[in-house]
C-alpha cells in the first residue's frame, strides 16, 4: 500500500478547486471527486478531520497547514 506505517508520517494533500477535491497520500492520487450536487454546496465553513473505525482510536496530526488558490 501507500500509507506508511508507525512510526512513519504519512503525508496527505487535499486541493480542492470548484467542484473538484483531489486526495494525494505520500505522492499518489487516491482519488479525484466532483462534488454535483448544488444545494449541498457551501462556499465556507468548519473544516474538520475524523478519525474512523478500527482499534487504537488515536490519531495524531502534525504540520496542517491551510493555503487559499485563487
Amino acid at each position: 500500500g501507500v500509507a506508511n506505517t508507525w512510526p512513519l508520517w504519512n503525508q496527505m494533500h487535499i486541493i480542492r478547486r470548484g467542484d473538484v477535491s483531489i486526495h494525494i497520500l505520500n505522492g499518489v492520487v487516491q482519488s479525484i471527486f466532483i462534488d454535483d450536487e448544488p444545494t449541498k454546496k457551501r462556499d465556507e465553513g468548519i473544516i474538520s478531520v475524523q478519525l474512523e473505525g478500527g482499534s487504537p482510536k488515536e490519531v495524531n496530526y502534525r504540520n496542517l497547514y491551510l493555503k487559499r488558490l485563487n
